[in-house]
């Protein structure tokens, strides 16, 4: 055997093995064992002692006034300066929770903006007077009222947002609340659970086998359901993501990984946004 020939087995043998290791972790989705627990609330949290200011320019009619909790539907549109004239947006969903990311995977973006809707009633409109990070942007809006905004997009495929401005040079942003929706948010672990045959090859040196040793993993998903102020109902599901339960994820390869067929799978499963029925 010449050195070309020696140096070609070598590369073969390396990417053949990448190829046995890729193919041992994953999973096939439907292989999957699933044992979720029942769900819990997920309580809304306090909202920060610090609103941002606002001038109510309508105070809506009675009824569907905004609580710590609620899901709420808001319309927003723009007053430009130069055009003397309003650019309707986009309709948005904000979630009445006030939890920070380091407290729960649920938590939703933005809590001085969301806080300063408190109180305020189906078909009130707002104007955003000062924000205290920043004087002219108040905050972005995204589709998935709970949850990390960019990690959803990925998920989704979906992407874009909204902002929220107070007055400037330019114009100012004008907030609607088009609907209150009551109920609750929830969320629960599932465990994951697979012993159906997996192929685990090591490196050094290069050797695959097939093995029955059981793959374990944890997960947390979150739900929101909520009637609101005109008969219909709101849901809206986010998840699975990795749990912080704190249980280790076990298996004869990377376990972490192995379930990323069946996660994929739930995400692609679930509806864009909220669904409103």
């Amino acid at each position: 055997m010449n050195g070309i020939q020696e140096t070609g087995f070598r590369w073969t043998g390396l990417i053949l093995g990448v190829m046995a290791m890729t193919m041992a972790t994953s999973c096939k989705a439907d292989s999957v064992q699933v044992f979720p627990e029942p769900w819990q609330v997920l309580e809304p949290g306090k909202p920060p002692e610090i609103w941002p200011k606002i001038e109510i320019v309508s105070e809506g009619r009675e009824g569907g006034t905004i609580e710590a909790g609620d899901l709420v539907q808001i319309s927003t549109k723009f007053f430009s300066t130069k055009e003397g004239k309003f650019y309707s947006t986009d309709d948005w969903w904000l979630w009445m929770g006030f939890n920070s990311q380091k407290e729960t995977a649920f938590y939703s973006s933005n809590p001085a903006q969301r806080s300063a809707l408190l109180g305020l009633k189906v078909g009130g409109v707002i104007k955003y007077l000062e924000e205290k990070d920043n004087i002219a942007d108040v905050g972005k809006l995204f589709i998935n009222p709970i949850g990390d905004p960019a990690y959803y997009s990925w998920r989704k495929g979906k992407k874009g947002f909204g902002r929220i401005f107070t007055p400037y040079e330019s114009g100012y942003t004008l907030v609607e609340i088009k609907r209150v929706c009551k109920g609750k948010a929830q969320y629960r672990t599932v465990r994951l659970f697979d012993d159906s045959y997996v192929q685990r090859c090591t490196w050094a040196p290069l050797h695959c086998e097939m093995t029955k040793t059981p793959r374990e993993g944890w997960i947390d998903e979150a739900k929101i359901e909520a009637v609101c102020s005109d008969g219909k109902v709101a849901t809206f599901q986010y998840g699975p993501v990795e749990s912080r339960n704190g249980k280790r994820w076990s298996g004869p390869v990377n376990a972490g990984n192995y379930f990323d067929r069946w996660i994929t799978a739930a995400w692609d499963k679930l509806p864009v946004g909220v669904q409103l029925k």
